[in-house]
């Protein structure tokens, strides 16, 4: 096992202690300055955010063991533990009744939106209970997801072609529908009448309908307004397929809270204000990421020779595109030659203005992705959600439903909504130089651009992938 090799940062980025590790401003003088005798390289490797403190150590040991003698390797250890509270929290709730009873009457009413009932194997239209039924097992729900998909698909042609858009739809009319319906079947408001105060959809109702207490009027409404939101999506193509679109507007509507959305935004407010600058002589209160940039630049003039690498996973990539601009703004001499992201979880625009069109203080940038089928393979949310970690991000956790996350496929391949003509330059850019390498890739490619992780979480422990950074880590500069 590699001696210590990682810097801790604690809450808002700083040196405090947030659990087991600690890290002070003298451990960063020494492993940027006496732990470097004799090597010419250093690596510099950014963990996911959605990893806790025991997962991002042990990701920084990985990373040093596998880059040995070729490069010395610091990690930063900036956790949140976020992935186990999403993973969780996402499957708790979409298991739950109330959701999945919910769910359904979105299911079986969304499509109507477009004048077209969900329909069966048979032809005929499936009444909620009949989509509950088939989402309480995996192959159910599958099919669901599978035929509703296509039917969505044709129904928004169809409308395109009529010159439908987005202000048809009328959620007063759905919701004056949908209270008829309840009042022959009441299993969702006594559902979550019998749920209580402590059921998310229960609280949002709450809040709502204010002192009258959950009515029907009140849960049609809210209802109809999910079904709106999904039958938009469809019409600015930015669904996310039936049942994922579904599931997040439903989320989006009332369990964002739960499920894990703030915890994100505190994530990428940490990613931005590790860098904050306290000065030359940083207490324990001073930001990490701010000092390890005064002695990176004290490193590259005592030590010219010294070749910086940074490599992040997931959340990491934010941190390195916060990391440049903190640069930027302090106009550090600070050169990189690589770049480089595993499965990133950032934002294009982000990305985009830091890295493709941002100061070029790097020789050399190389992103390792899934495609779409294998994202859509990678399912964080078990047979309800059947989509990864990048799709959940991009559907609930940003400011709005498929927002433009660059390790999705879907936004690289072409332009779409979420990212369209004004990112074809950063598109053309990531086809050039080897910069974009999909995973699984073909057999036969060439050394550093090797990699076989069939889900978001592995790239960082995938041996074909970390056979890549370590030939680029050793690579003639």
């Amino acid at each position: 096992m590699a001696s210590q090799c990682w810097i801790n940062l604690g809450a808002d980025g700083t040196f405090a202690s947030s659990g087991q590790l600690r890290s002070t401003p003298d451990d960063v003088v020494y492993l940027l300055r006496d732990a470097l005798e004799g090597a010419t390289r250093l690596v510099l490797f950014f963990h996911g955010g959605l990893v806790n403190e025991a997962s991002g150590l042990a990701s920084a040991e990985r990373m040093a063991d596998n880059y040995g003698a070729t490069a010395a390797s610091l990690g930063v250890v900036w956790e949140t533990g976020l992935g186990e509270t999403v993973r969780d929290n996402l499957r708790g709730l979409t298991e739950s009744e109330v959701f999945k009873k919910a769910l359904s009457w979105v299911l079986a009413k969304a499509a109507a939106g477009d004048n077209e009932g969900a329909k069966g194997a048979a032809g005929g239209e499936l009444t909620a209970v009949e989509i509950e039924a088939m989402l309480n097992t995996p192959e159910g729900a599958a099919a669901l997801d599978a035929a509703f998909s296509i039917q969505a698909d044709v129904a928004q042609r169809v409308v395109t072609a009529k010159g439908g858009g987005l202000d048809d739809l009328d959620a007063e009319a759905i919701a004056r529908d949908l209270e008829y319906d309840f009042a022959s079947d009441r299993s969702l408001p006594d559902l979550i009448d019998q749920a209580g105060p402590t059921d998310p959809l229960r609280r949002k109702l709450d809040l709502e309908d204010g002192a009258r207490g959950v009515t029907v009027t009140g849960l049609a409404l809210f209802i109809a307004k999910v079904i709106v939101a999904v039958v938009r999506r469809y019409r600015a193509k930015t669904a996310h397929d039936a049942l994922p679109t579904a599931v997040e507007e439903l989320l989006r509507a009332a369990y964002l809270a739960d499920v894990g959305k703030f915890a994100w935004d505190a994530m990428k407010t940490k990613a931005q204000r590790m860098w904050i600058d306290d000065g030359e002589s940083p207490d324990i209160d001073a930001h990490g990421g701010g000092y390890i940039l005064r002695r990176l630049e004290v490193l590259q003039k005592a030590r010219p020779d010294m070749i910086i690498d940074v490599v992040g996973h997931s959340a990491g990539s934010i941190a390195i595109c916060e990391m440049l601009a903190a640069i930027e703004a302090s106009k550090r001499r600070i050169r990189l030659r690589n770049i480089l992201f595993l499965a990133p979880a950032v934002r294009f625009d982000l990305f985009a203005r830091w890295i493709p069109r941002g100061p070029q203080i790097f020789k050399q940038f190389r992103m390792f992705t899934m495609t779409d089928a294998a994202e859509k393979a990678d399912r964080i949310g078990g047979a309800l959600y059947p989509r990864s970690l990048l799709y959940i991000v991009s559907g609930c956790f940003e400011d709005r439903p498929d927002a433009a996350i660059l390790g999705m496929d879907r936004f690289l391949r072409q332009a779409g909504t979420s990212a369209g003509q004004d990112y074809d330059d950063v598109r053309r850019w990531l086809l050039e130089d080897n910069r974009l390498v999909y995973s699984p890739s073909a057999a036969g490619v060439g050394d550093g651009l090797q990699t076989s992780a069939h889900k978001h979480g592995a790239f960082d422990d995938d041996a074909a992938t970390l056979a890549s950074l370590l030939f680029l880590a050793g690579a003639i500069s």
